[in-house]
């Protein structure tokens, strides 16, 4: 009886955490965004975007317009511009209270004013450019903390450089 009431709250908090429909104002904007990156508008995409845009540690956020304009084609590659033009603002975007609007699992976040604040996908070009960042940041360090999967956070203060790092399988370093 215990497994089954655990059973049925653990089912009723996934139900709960998923997104609710999104409401007609909301889908207004969505369907816009669709339809620019749709159409490759890449100004149009630009001015829909809340800067800073974080990228993935240790790639440079982007942070204005021109710069989005500039590097568009490495984050809105074939398969996110495919994701987002083949989905539909009533089925594959949710409001999820607070926290947004999302595009399926939150591949794309936007607020609620139409302002994409959070791209949760890594391109290829991005991916290698990761890599590269890393390797080169990797040939800089001295090698006794040159071995690590990737930076998490890099600190820097008047006397003192602060480094987390993913040493892989949960393991994480300060030095």
């Amino acid at each position: 009886m215990k497994k089954l009431l655990y059973i049925l709250f653990i089912g009723i908090a996934i139900q709960n955490t998923s997104g609710q429909d999104l409401k007609p104002e909301y889908q207004k904007f969505v369907k816009k965004f669709i339809d620019n990156v749709k159409n490759d508008r890449k100004e149009a995409v630009a001015e829909a975007i809340k800067y800073p845009l974080r990228r993935d540690n240790p790639i440079p956020s982007i942070k204005n317009k021109a710069e989005l304009v500039k590097r568009y084609a490495e984050i809105f590659d074939t398969e996110l511009k495919a994701e987002i033009s083949q989905s539909d603002a009533t089925k594959d975007w949710s409001e999820v209270g607070w926290r947004g609007i999302m595009l399926n699992q939150g591949t794309l976040w936007m607020d609620t004013d139409g302002k994409v604040f959070s791209i949760n996908y890594q391109s290829k070009v991005e991916s290698d450019l990761k890599n590269k960042l890393i390797a080169s940041e990797k040939s800089k360090l001295h090698p006794s903390i040159a071995k690590f999967k990737e930076p998490q956070i890099i600190i820097e203060t008047s006397k003192f450089r602060v480094r987390i790092d993913d040493l892989g399988n949960d393991t994480y370093r300060y030095a």
